[in-house]
Parts: C-alpha cells; sequence; structure tokens
C-alpha cells in the first residue's frame, strides 16, 4: 500500500515539474489511466478467482474494497496534481532588474547595481535633464540638481523616458 504514496507524489511531483505545460496534463491523465487500468485488471483477477473457483482471493470483501481504494487514489491524485499544474511557472519578482529581470529585493540601495548584468540604477529609470548652459545630461534624482559640468542650477527639458542604460555621470564631479 506504501507504493500508492510513492506512486501519488512522484505524480505531483511530475505535474509541478511541467506546471502550465501540456506536458504536465499529459502525466496527470497517463497517471489516471494507469489507475484506471490497475482496477481493470484487478477485476480481471476477481472474475478468474470466482470462475475458477480458486480461494486464493476472498473476491467478496477484498474486492470492493480495493476497487474503492483505487478511486479515492485517482480523485486525490486528480486534485492535487491539478492544484500543481495550475501553479504559475515564475514568482512574480517584486524589483526586478529592468534588463535581465534578476531580483533586486534585498540589497542595500533603493536604485542598486544589478549584480548579474551590472546595468546602474536597474529598479527604476532616473529622469535626466538638459542643462541649459552646456546642454550636458544631469542626473534628477530629486529635482534640485546642479549640473556638474558647470555648475549651473538652471535644468530644463526634463525628459520623462531614460534610455535603457543611462548615462553614466559623476555625481561628485567639481569643475575647481
Amino acid at each position: 500500500m506504501i507504493l500508492f504514496l510513492f506512486y501519488a507524489a512522484y505524480i505531483w511531483y511530475l505535474c509541478f515539474r511541467f506546471r502550465r505545460r501540456w506536458e504536465g496534463l499529459a502525466v496527470l491523465a497517463a497517471s489516471v489511466g494507469a489507475l484506471w487500468v490497475m482496477a481493470e485488471l484487478y477485476r480481471f483477477i476477481l472474475r478468474w478467482a470466482r470462475a475458477s473457483r480458486n480461494s486464493i482471493v476472498d473476491y467478496k470483501s477484498e474486492g470492493r474494497l480495493f476497487l474503492m481504494l483505487l478511486a479515492v487514489e485517482a480523485v486525490i491524485v486528480i486534485a492535487v496534481g491539478l492544484f500543481f499544474f495550475c501553479l504559475p511557472r515564475h514568482a512574480a519578482a517584486t524589483k526586478p532588474c529592468r534588463r535581465c529581470r534578476y531580483e533586486l529585493a534585498g540589497l542595500d540601495s533603493e536604485n542598486p547595481t544589478c549584480p548579474e548584468c551590472g546595468l546602474p540604477a536597474a529598479a527604476h529609470r532616473i529622469e535626466t535633464a538638459l542643462c541649459s548652459v552646456c546642454s550636458q545630461n544631469v542626473i534628477d534624482a530629486s529635482g534640485h540638481s546642479t549640473c556638474p559640468g558647470c555648475a549651473a542650477s538652471a535644468v530644463v527639458n526634463l525628459s520623462t523616458s531614460a534610455p535603457a542604460r543611462p548615462a553614466i555621470v559623476p555625481l561628485s564631479a567639481n569643475p575647481d
């Protein structure tokens, strides 16, 4: 009887492994088909025992019990297998990298450099602005930026769509 537990666990593993793919449904259908074949084989053995008047199998009491156990096994395998099959393939990322989708949650910085692909400011796009004096790109993190090239505080032309890989601008550059 412990083989039924291992059988169910293996089928559930395969349904989880091939979740949301046609292979998962095929495994589930094949497993229920195998249980049906086992029930039919057991019925055949019971009919043979009745016909030959063999006393090896007590077909009056054991026949119904084993068939009922096979039916319960099939229902449980289908229910749990469908549950595993319906699970999503990938967990939803709470803070993915914009380029490689690497999970950035738990890193020290709010907008860190991706450790997988090296994209700076990988969590959120940085708004850039053009300096009104020298037309250099300025990273506008707080809305009060100064241009590192000319030290002017007047920044215009705020762009809302930053490039996929923002320009690296030294924030601590001093023109002195």
